[in-house]
């Protein structure tokens, strides 16, 4: 339950950084597989948030 929540948590914070940015540009994700689950996680959030993002993946594997 606690993973879904956190996948849910990272799907909304992404999404806002997604509609605030400049629509020319294409997302890039990097796809990482955490308890038989697919993360599909923004390379943006790893570049400008890598600490966050980084706690927020190792949270998933509690």
């Amino acid at each position: 339950m606690r993973s879904m929540l956190m996948c849910l948590a990272l799907l909304v914070l992404n999404c806002c950084r997604v509609a605030a940015a400049d629509p020319t540009q294409l997302p890039v994700w990097q796809d990482r597989v955490v308890e038989g689950w697919t993360l599909h996680i923004s390379q943006r959030l790893l570049d400008e948030d890598a600490e966050a993002t980084t706690r927020a993946v190792e949270l998933l594997t509690l």
